[in-house]
């Protein structure tokens, strides 16, 4: 496995999968970095660019079967991702996509698994807060799509919209609303209230755009 990324999240990818059996290649362009890994962590470092197809193959690209590339820069991760995947062949490839506005253009190139770091971090406040506001109902067909339920409190962006105007992306759709203890089946005119609780079907990539579009600033 090659990885590439801040060095904290390099760290905790060895110690992740060194202890379970993976041969860990870690590339780095930053010699201070590259030391601190080299004495830090039990993988090999590489010291170069990851987007260099020469430093790709130093380092065993054309032998290895996965490579994850989770820096902080979007062309970076993307350019390195396409380099091992076209030139080199290797099967399974992972990217960090910061801004989510670059997450279908990863999605579309065929890179294997795409993680929104705001996605990431939404999804993590969920399964981890238990709170009034959001939570986390249930995910299907190997977290494909999940069902989220949001409370709408006064002072939301949604807090009075028919759901036509929340302007919510393709592959989120809201298809109940808790009011008053009952189920209710609303059309795109239905008008959201506090203390509605909105049972939202959505994909992981859309999700923290839906949140944000009904929630604010409480997402």
């Amino acid at each position: 496995m090659i990885i590439t990324g801040n060095n904290q999240m390099i760290k905790y990818l060895c110690r992740q999968y060194i202890s379970k059996g993976y041969h860990i290649i870690i590339i780095e362009k930053n010699p201070d970095k590259a030391r601190v890994l080299s004495i830090e962590t039990k993988g090999m470092v590489f010291l170069g660019d990851i987007t260099e197809p020469a430093i790709l193959r130093e380092a065993g690209a054309q032998t290895t079967d996965i490579l994850v590339c989770v820096t902080s820069n979007d062309t970076i991760n993307y350019s390195a991702c396409q380099t091992g995947k076209v030139l080199f062949g290797i099967p399974t490839v992972f990217a960090l996509v910061n801004t989510p506005s670059n997450y279908e253009t990863f999605r579309q190139t065929g890179i294997t698994g795409v993680f929104n770091q705001s996605d990431l971090l939404l999804q993590e406040v969920i399964k981890t807060q238990d709170n009034d506001l959001m939570r986390n109902l249930h995910s299907y067909t190997n977290n494909l799509f999940q069902l989220v339920e949001l409370r709408i409190k006064k002072g939301m962006p949604a807090y009075g919209l028919e759901i036509v105007a929340l302007g919510l992306p393709r592959e989120a759709n809201i298809v109940n609303i808790i009011r008053n203890g009952k189920i209710e089946y609303p059309d795109r005119n239905y008008i959201l209230t506090e203390g509605d609780r909105v049972i939202l079907s959505v994909t992981p990539s859309a999700l923290a755009e839906s949140a944000h579009l009904i929630l604010g600033s409480y997402a």
